[in-house]
């Protein structure tokens, strides 16, 4: 009997979106908590080490932006949190992992529009080398995934949760189409 090949980006896909933290909740408060919550779901798949990493050098990132709001130390580290974003959504982009570039982006509010209801010129987007574009064709193509994957409670909860007033249409669109 012939084994079918899943692609390994693909083969826990829902269990990611299933288990993924990506707003703050009164278990996990903070970005850094979140992260760190998120680190413990990648790390408990083998060959998943390099993407627990990841979300555990973001939480402690995260720590210490989150401690500077309510200090006057300067820390290294907290300046360094939007060009690490930046590199590590280029790296997780390269490897085709929408996924990952969307909970990032959910995580640290990537997307920023000034009020609910905004229109599409008034959202901004946080780091500096990314385009609003770029962010788009994220979300749009990690939700056609979880469409795909027959996933639609988490993507309806992650159209409705986005700002960008183009991907919370995506809702409209998908519920108003023949």
């Amino acid at each position: 009997m012939n084994k079918m090949i899943v692609a390994p980006e693909l083969q826990y896909l829902s269990y990611f979106g299933r288990s993924y933290l990506m707003h703050v909740t009164s278990n996990y408060p903070t970005q850094s908590a979140i992260c760190e919550y998120n680190s413990e779901v990648a790390g408990k798949l083998d060959g998943y080490g390099p993407l627990a990493r990841m979300w555990k050098l973001l939480s402690a990132m995260a720590c210490d932006a989150e401690t500077q709001h309510n200090s006057i130390s300067i820390n290294p580290l907290s300046y360094a949190l939007w060009p690490t974003i930046e590199s590590l959504l280029g790296e997780r982009t390269e490897a085709g992992d929408v996924q990952t570039c969307v909970v990032i982006c959910e995580v640290f509010d990537i997307v920023h529009a000034p009020e609910r209801g905004s229109t599409n010129a008034d959202v901004s987007v946080r780091v500096q080398g990314l385009s609003i574009e770029e962010i788009r064709e994220w979300y749009s193509s990690y939700i056609d995934i979880l469409h795909s994957m027959s996933l639609f409670s988490l993507a309806t909860a992650l159209i409705r949760e986005c700002k960008d007033p183009s991907i919370a249409a995506l809702n409209q669109k998908s519920t108003t189409c023949v």
